[in-house]
């Protein structure tokens, strides 16, 4: 994810905490539902998704199959 996506809100992690919560938790299999993070990765991960304009459950939303041509 860019950093630029996200909006300024209050109570922004730090880049890094924020880098390191999606690389080590949001863009791995099995997603953090499925594994027990701890608190402050959970936080930084809501506040992520506040501040991207998605909601959890958007986020964890399966996406339809593209249909490939030719």
């Amino acid at each position: 994810m860019t950093m630029e996506l996200l909006a300024e809100r209050a109570g922004r992690p730090s880049d890094e905490e924020i880098r390191k919560a999606l690389r080590n938790w949001a863009f791995v299999l099995p997603g953090v539902d499925d594994r027990e993070a701890p608190d402050n990765v959970r936080n930084v991960l809501h506040w992520v998704a506040k501040a991207s304009g998605r909601s959890r459950t958007s986020l964890n939303r399966k996406r339809p199959a593209r249909c490939s041509t030719g």
